[in-house]
């Protein structure tokens, strides 16, 4: 039990470095100002536990939030719920719905995160959406 633990731990802490090492390779702006940016819900596959994913969305909240000004998670299903609305169903694609939910926020990128967990391997992937949904994937 007591290395279950200690390799949970491990774990935890290469999350979380994997993490900052994604904020790291963004071209994040310079300028006093923060870009406005939106965190879409994060995606899970595999078993995690609902404390690991809490620890995990808010060390990337909290990394991004160094770098953009985040719209909130309240804002963001606002728009999403506003561009299922406003979108046929036929013309809501991904990039589309993504297009206007940044629109909506006046948001220059929207992130999504990814985790899969198969055993004891765990793959992390953030991928930034500019406003022109060009998706930029440094590593997945």
């Amino acid at each position: 039990m007591i290395w279950h633990n200690q390799f949970q731990i491990r774990v935890f802490r290469a999350l979380t470095i994997s993490v900052l090492f994604f904020m790291l390779i963004f071209d994040t702006p310079h300028t006093q100002e923060k870009e406005m940016a939106a965190l879409a819900p994060m995606g899970a596959l595999g078993e995690f536990t609902e404390m690991e994913k809490q620890i995990i969305f808010n060390s990337l909240q909290e990394s991004l939030s160094t770098h953009y000004a985040l719209a909130s998670q309240k804002s963001f299903d606002a728009a999403l719920t506003q561009a299922f609305e406003e979108l046929e169903y036929d013309e809501c694609t991904e990039d589309q719905c993504f297009a206007l939910i940044q629109q909506i926020l006046q948001a220059d990128n929207l992130f999504l995160f990814n985790m899969t967990r198969e055993g004891n391997f765990t793959q992390l992937s953030l991928t930034r959406v500019d406003l022109d949904s060009q998706r930029l994937v440094p590593h997945g």
